[in-house]
């Protein structure tokens, strides 16, 4: 490629690229199709040698096919055939089947050279020709714009079209003359057609922006050698940009570095515009893309509308809109003054033909028309490749802003509920949860998570932290959480400072700390030799006696991210209390002698909590244990062994902690901080591990120390006599479903089930009561097909609807009794958990509890749902009952009502004992002496919260039950406290304005008093019996209409677990911790607040704010992550305002924008006010850049190495070719293959191939499910050996979530197995009915009919004529030149514009217009003038408006018999002479014409009638008698009418 085209003239340029440069714009060249078709030469030709008249001559046309003979002609007439054929069809107005779609982006990737080497091709291609433009015409450019481009734009900014390179370039009328523009604005059609301008043609013509920065700078210098100055290389083709209704082009010259890097850039180039000053660079209008671009406007209305639940397809529908209204617009614009034509010629004689014969105006086209108007509208596609590309420009900025707020308050959350209509692929969504960080007001950290592990949460925090360390900003001082527990190791892992000064919450339970005895040694057993001689003593009992026995404490420890065997190992002998040994055993290969022997000998027992789990990762760790079994080591499961003492039930809890608690009334710390983490292993071990490994051993020994001192249980066995009162329980150490007696007599059978067995495990019991009618009698099965039950059983209401009453009998394994003690007097410390979740065989448990029969699954409101989250926005609403708050009764009724609600519908079952309405006196005291002085108020049990709302939605409540919304109430009154100086002022206004209470407004406005009101949890010594006392009181309340208590056994558990968090701090606020801000005073005076507390702000802020008005659902993971950086900047911006203001944001969202003008503004504060109104705005500009990641964070090493992932980098990259977005994918998420769910052809086919494989283990494991892990492994191991473009990793979390499909195909599958022989016959039967010989109704089918009504036609004469049909002419007529209608020329041809005149412009092209001249302006400033890169320009100093203001469109020119008149200067009389005479007005005083109190009142000669009505005088004012205006005052006066 030695040059751009043949002329020699033109630079060459082969001598400043390289090969690889000239291949590359040789390749470009395919992408723009520029030549020109044979067909498109001979319109132009044809075009450009054509009349100015709008008849078409036939017979003219087919001489000169007859005369000339030449073989383009074919070429002509073919495409006139087509356009014949083209314009016999129908084709409606709205179908845009022309749009032009083939402009749109090949590719999502937008690099700086392609604003510059395309275009290279086009540059100085039409040279020297005059009749085009300095481009070759686009295939998809209409004539007449490219003829608007020709003889128009083209003598505005070249000198002569045969000059060379650079030197043709004139200075345009809007560079050189007032009023300075960079826009050519075409006449408004208007204009046009009211002169007889009756083109369409015309009225089409676009906006053209003028792009020639090197006229406003003194040199333009190379963006790449920042020193050498750029030389002009000819203008290049425009660049269409779509606008809000419209579309303009863009024009502008490419400059070459000579002396420097030798490279072109064009006029449009980012980094050209970057380069100047940055006033000039705001006036660029446009967002550019490959081959068009969109103007700022567009860009605005698409980042605006995302944040208002309109994406980019509802942004297409508004341009369409827009668009096509401008198009119907202009159309009718043109047929109007069509209308006026023919109109007015028909009105002055209807018996003249109107337009001589064959005669007729142009067609006006469709919006879409491609020879005619030609529109266009972006597709959905471009539109967001175009928003992402603008928001990823802004991103690093908005990052920025958000890691410079601080982290005083946190408050986490995930939502599972947003990524099911986010960030999609093939409508599959990619990842699990939307996780969300917001200190007090802001959103602080935000991500796209795949799985449930907290590391993918970890790298936020770890930001967040890092970032407040940059910025001088303190640690958070609490955080709130949905789950405190699991995230507190988390929280405390980023922040170690949330840790610190925490102490037990001792107090709300009563205990004391378990600690080590001083005289307790702690060896640290590092060495073989060590081992062997401590262990060796041990044993050492043994040698010398064969009947001995020994019993040791043991517990392992490992760090969290070791998979196989243990990092410590704690022994305690119970022989020897207060040594404890501690064997660092990741240190050795192999296990020592004695520890071998220690743990094999079958007369040594070890002691432990969950020490089994222990023993199989030993197992695993050591060969020398691999081919024992866990029997063989003398296990004591410390739970287990509880269990057997009746200590514990089968399902309760047993933790080391909670037997620690029960049995040795002592508090065991667990922290987790200390017991999740790597430092285990670490060479010199803390005195905080060291302690903490060696209390639990030394718990385990005292536990099991105590239960060896305890009898046995009693259970109930063979022996037991009949008529002992006896529990049946659904399982073996299950809930209780039935009470009874053990039967009398004991028959062989009792219906078909048999009693009589060889080891007489089963008895016959009377059963009295049933309280879980849907538990199954597991051995009474169904005789029919159908059972109620999965395992085929009655259930115990079967079994009570046969017997038709109670008592009935019942056959039951004697491993599913228990002896009831119902009656059994427990004493109920105030302090203790209260409620009952099952009764307790042992006095030792110190919860009395009674079992309920559950409510029915469709009764149960299960409060942590999603729905349940959007019934309640805090906590105070669950002031309401529902029921009451919805009447219409006044105040006086409510009480009455609410009594009478609870008398009628609720009871109490007056054997629930403790559990009934009267009031403990005792545990009234103790808790008022809690309140008035609790032992634990200044103490910080933890500084990670549970939020209230999630609390207490974890009771789940039978939705009718009529105590429910009582129970709301007091347990909200229980929970929190009132500021009573706060409380007694609100009271006051409500009384005065509202004429209600405190107590009745908070009925019935919640919401008025929670924004008014601060509340206060108090501390778990408190708030852990006042609770107790809610759930004992309400929990057995029953219901009278249904008989059901408030809490099911469910509920139970759950107010137990509640209780819990109380006692361990979660629920409590801690001192010195500000949870509301003030915002503002209302209009009563009283003070508004704002809760900071909890997370219902993520889930109702910026949670609530995406699902309701997000754009981008249901978008892609680029367009996702692009829209929730702009919703981050709209939810932060909003909520400054708010928080700090009290008002709304009212202002643009552009953060660039604002701190450059804050910036500003504070540098040039010497000489310019305002900064003091960003004295508050967060600058992020100021400061360090932050390295903290949004949105799609990259994947953690951890879970990479887990999954066997490999990393991103060059070589993953060159080894793996992705498509641009999945491309963008893998680099946020660092690795060689995006994560995705299987959504290619290939990889569905690669799951469904493989997922049997791993699913038969499962079941041969009798796991029940695919081992989703082991395929993942299998799966990325496979995907990075095949380096297949279609094949991409995938976690756990996805494949089980794409394995529901094929988990239903699978049923599917055996569903139709079932009923095969049945859909055989249903497959014949099908046959039958298709019937396939048979002919088939011929009226079934048909082509589609449109009818227009054939009645109820519009009588004109009668009827008041809607304006869309009207025929009747405007009261003010046009003004049309008067030899219009019967010439020969009423419009130009489409296109038709003259050549221009040698000059290379004419001032006075528009002189017909008679627009008054401008003066020329004053010599215009410094670096406006003559400059080192600007060319001389020969222009007429005196121009024209149009030439500046109307951009120098140049008209198409009327033939000389035809021209338009000018029109005169002269003023018009629009009203005849002889009417123009005013009628003389009358007095109003005297009511005579002629009178001079005409033209003022005050010379009238009669006395005044009526004086003036302001200020009342009869004389010297002109309002009397009923004047408009007091002369005294000065004042209009207002008359009624």
């Amino acid at each position: 490629m030695a040059s751009f085209n043949d002329d020699p003239d033109v630079y060459e340029l082969s001598d400043h690229y390289d090969e690889d440069e000239i291949n590359a714009l040789e390749d470009t060249e395919n992408l723009f199709d520029m030549a020109t078709s044979a067909e498109n030469q001979q319109k132009n030709q044809n075009t450009n040698n054509s009349g100015e008249n709008m008849i078409v001559d036939t017979a003219a046309d087919q001489n000169i096919a007859a005369d000339v003979p030449d073989p383009s002609i074919n070429i002509a007439r073919l495409s006139a055939l087509k356009d014949a054929v083209s314009s016999s069809q129908n084709r409606p107005f709205f179908c845009h089947q022309y749009l032009e779609e083939e402009e749109e982006e090949d590719t999502d990737v937008i690099d700086e050279d392609i604003f510059d080497d395309p275009d290279l091709t086009f540059s100085d291609q039409s040279k020297g020709d005059e009749n085009k433009a300095w481009f070759r015409q686009p295939k998809k450019m209409p004539d007449w714009l490219y003829l608007y481009f020709r003889d128009t734009i083209r003598p505005m900014i070249q000198k002569r079209a045969d000059g060379k390179a650079g030197t043709g370039l004139l200075r345009p009328p809007g560079y050189a003359n007032a009023p300075y523009s960079f826009w050519v604005i075409p006449t408004d059609p208007a204009h046009y057609l009211y002169k007889g301008k009756l083109a369409p043609d015309i009225l089409w013509r676009p906006r053209v922006f003028l792009w020639l920065p090197h006229f406003l700078v003194n040199k333009l210098h190379c963006p790449s050698c920042l020193t050498k100055t750029l030389e002009k290389n000819g203008p290049i083709p425009p660049r269409r940009i779509t606008d809000i209704d419209d579309s303009f082009y863009v024009v502008t010259w490419q400059y070459y570095c000579r002396n420097g890097c030798k490279k072109c850039f064009n006029g449009w180039n980012p980094r050209l515009l970057n380069s100047l000053p940055r006033f000039i660079q705001l006036s660029f209008p446009a967002v550019l893309s490959r081959k068009g671009g969109l103007s700022h406007q567009v860009m605005t209305q698409l980042r605006v509308g995302n944040q208002h639940k309109m994406g980019p397809s509802g942004v297409r529908s508004l341009l369409f809109e827009m668009h096509t209204l401008r198009f119907n617009r202009i159309q009718l614009q043109y047929l109007e003054s069509l209308f006026h034509i023919i109109r007015s010629a028909e009105m002055e004689d209807p018996k003249q033909p109107i337009l001589p014969l064959f005669q007729r105006f142009h067609q006006f086209g469709d919006f879409a028309d491609p020879k005619r108007y030609s529109g266009f509208v972006p597709t959905e596609t471009y539109l967001s490749m175009m928003l992402n590309h603008e928001i990823e420009k802004d991103e690093e900025i908005a990052n920025q802003h958000t890691s410079c707020l601080p982290p005083d308050h946190l408050a986490i959350d995930d939502s599972h509920k947003i990524n099911k209509h986010i960030a999609k692929m093939d409508g599959i969504p990619i990842f699990g949860a939307l996780w969300t960080c917001m200190n007090a007001r802001y959103i602080r950290a935000q991500a796209l998570t795949l799985t449930k592990s907290h590391d993918e949460r970890y790298g936020s925090l770890i930001g967040i932290a890092q970032s407040a360390k940059e910025y001088g900003f303190e640690d958070p001082i609490i955080v709130f959480s949905d789950d405190p527990i699991k995230d507190k190791q988390l929280l405390h892992t980023a922040f170690p400072s949330l840790a610190s000064g925490v102490v037990p919450p001792i107090a709300s339970r009563g205990l004391d700390i378990l600690k080590l005895p001083e005289q307790t040694e702690i060896h640290i057993l590092n060495t073989l030799t060590l081992i062997d001689t401590r262990i060796s003593a041990l044993l050492l009992p043994l040698d010398e006696d064969p009947v001995a026995s020994l019993c040791v404490s043991i517990d392992a420890e490992w760090n969290i991210s070791r998979k196989i065997g243990v990092s410590l190992l704690q022994i305690a002998p119970h022989s020897m209390p207060n040594h404890i040994y501690i064997i660092p055993l990741h240190k050795f290969p192999q296990l020592s002698p004695a520890l071998i022997r220690l743990f094999t000998n079958p007369r040594v027992f070890k002691v432990g909590s969950a020490v089994k789990g222990d023993f199989k990762r030993l197992r695993k760790q050591f060969a020398e244990l691999s081919n024992h079994t866990t029997s063989t080591f003398n296990l004591i499961e410390l739970k287990a062994y509880a269990i057997r003492c009746g200590i514990i039930a089968r399902h309760e809890s047993g933790a080391l902690h909670m037997l620690a608690e029960k049995l040795l009334k002592k508090y065991l710390p667990k922290d987790d901080t200390l017991r999740k983490t790597d430092d285990w292993e670490h060479p010199n071990l803390s005195e905080d591990l060291k302690n903490y490994a060696a209390l639990d051993v030394f718990a385990s020994r005292l536990l099991f120390e105590k239960m060896s001192t305890m009898l046995p249980f009693m259970r109930v066995n063979p022996e037991t006599p009949g008529g002992t009162r006896v529990a049946v329980l659904v399982q073996g150490g299950g809930d209780v479903a039935a009470y009874g007696v053990i039967s009398p007599t004991q028959p062989a059978f009792v219906g078909d089930v048999r009693v009589s067995q060889p080891n007489n495990q089963r008895v016959v019991v009377d059963v009295h009561e049933v309280v879980r009618p849907s538990a199954a009698a597991v051995l009474h099965l169904s005789r029919t097909q159908h059972s109620r039950t999965s395992s085929g059983a009655l259930t115990f209401g079967d079994l009570k609807r046969q017997a038709g009453s109670l008592p009935f009998q019942m056959v039951t394994p004697l491993s599913m009794l228990e002896f009831d003690i119902r009656d059994s007097n427990t004493s109920q410390d105030l302090t203790s958990s209260g409620h009952s979740t099952h009764p307790s065989p042992n006095p030792l448990i110190s919860q009395p509890v009674t079992s309920v029969d559950p409510i029915p699954e469709d009764n149960i409101v299960e409060q942590e749902s999603d729905a349940n989250q959007q019934l309640f926005e805090d906590i105070d609403s669950m002031t309401l009952i529902e029921d009451l708050a919805a009447m219409d009764v006044n105040e006086e009724e409510h009480a009455d009502l609410l009594a009478l609600a609870l008398q009628s519908q609720a009871i109490v079952d007056p054997d629930q004992g403790n559990n009934s309405f009267s009031v403990d006196s005792d545990i009234l005291k103790n808790l008022e002496r809690l309140v008035n002085a609790p032992p634990d108020e200044n103490e910080i049990q933890t500084r990670i919260k549970k939020d209230l709302f999630h609390a207490f939605h974890m009771l789940p409540l039978p939705i009718h039950h009529a105590l429910r919304g009582l129970f709301l109430g007091y347990l909200r009154d229980h929970l929190m406290r009132w500021d009573p100086a706060v409380r007694k002022s609100v009271d006051a206004i409500c009384r005065e304005k509202f004429k209600r209470s405190f107590d009745q407004m908070l009925l019935h406005n919640p919401r008025f008093i929670a924004a008014r009101t601060p509340r206060y949890v108090p501390p778990p010594s408190v708030l852990v019996p006042a609770l107790n006392y809610v759930f004992d009181t309400f929990g057995p309340a029953l219901d009278a209409k249904t008989k059901q208590p408030l809490f099911s056994a469910l509920a139970w558990k759950k107010a137990k677990a509640i209780v819990e968090l109380a006692r361990d701090g979660y629920l409590s606020d801690n001192q010195g911790v500000q949870l509301y801000e003030k915002m503002g005073v209302d209009q009563y005076g009283l003070q508004l607040y704002r809760c900071l507390r909890g997370t219902n702000k993520v889930e109702g802020g910026p949670h609530g704010d995406i699902y309701r008005k997000f754009g981008a659902l249901h978008a892609g993971p680029r367009l996702t992550v692009n829209c929730l950086t702009d919703h981050r900047t709209w939810y932060n911006t909003q909520a400054f305002a708010k928080h700090f203001w009290n008002v709304d944001w009212n202002y643009h969202h552009s953060l660039s924008m604002t701190n450059r003008t804050s910036f500003l503004l504070n540098y040039l504060s010497d000489i310019v006010e305002g900064a003091q109104s960003y004295a508050d705005w967060v600058n992020g500009d100021l400061y360090t850049k932050s390295k903290e990641k949004f949105g799609i964070v990259p994947f953690p090493e951890s879970l990479r190495l887990r999954y066997c992932m490999d990393p991103f980098g060059p070589a993953a990259a060159k080894k793996f070719k992705l498509r641009p977005n999945d491309d963008w994918l893998r680099q946020r998420q660092q690795l060689a293959l995006p994560v995705l769910p299987p959504i290619t052809i290939a990889a569905r086919k690669l799951f469904f191939k493989n997922v049997a494989d791993f699913a038969a283990p499962s079941s041969q494991s009798q796991k029940g499910s695919i081992n989703f892990e082991r395929f993942t492994i299998w799966w990325n191991s496979t995907a990075s050996k095949q380096a297949s473009p279609d094949i991409f990793y995938v976690t756990p979390e996805v494949l089980a979530a794409y394995a529901k499909s094929w988990e239903k195909s699978n049923i599917t599958a055996a569903s139709k197995d079932l009923m095969s022989e049945k859909l055989t016959h249903l497959d014949e039967s099908r046959s039958i009915l298709a019937a396939q010989n048979a002919p088939f109704p011929s009226f079934i089918t048909g082509s589609a009919t449109l009818q227009q009504p054939e009645k109820g036609v519009l009588d004109l004469s009668t009827s008041v004529v809607p304006i869309s049909i009207s025929t009747s002419l405007a009261a003010s007529a046009p003004i049309f030149p008067t030899p219009l209608l019967g010439m020969s020329t009423i419009s130009s041809p489409i296109g038709s514009v003259p050549p221009p005149s040698n000059s290379p412009f004419n001032p006075h092209s528009h002189e017909q217009l008679q627009f008054p001249v401008i003066p020329p302006p004053p010599s215009p400033p410094q670096f406006l003038g003559n400059s080192d890169n600007s060319d001389a320009m020969d222009i007429d100093p005196i121009l024209v408006s149009e030439t500046m203001h109307m951009n120098s469109s140049t008209e198409p020119q009327a033939s000389t018999s035809a021209s338009v008149p000018t029109m005169s200067r002269r003023r018009q009389r629009l009203v005849p002479d002889g009417l123009r005479q005013r009628e003389q007005r009358a007095c109003r005083r005297c009511k005579t014409k002629g009178c001079i109190g005409s033209s003022d009142i005050m010379k009238c000669p009669q006395p005044c009638t009526n004086p003036c009505t302001i200020c009342g005088q009869t004389m010297n004012c002109k309002g009397v008698d009923g004047g408009n205006m007091c002369s005294v005052t000065q004042t209009r006066i207002t008359k009624r009418k």
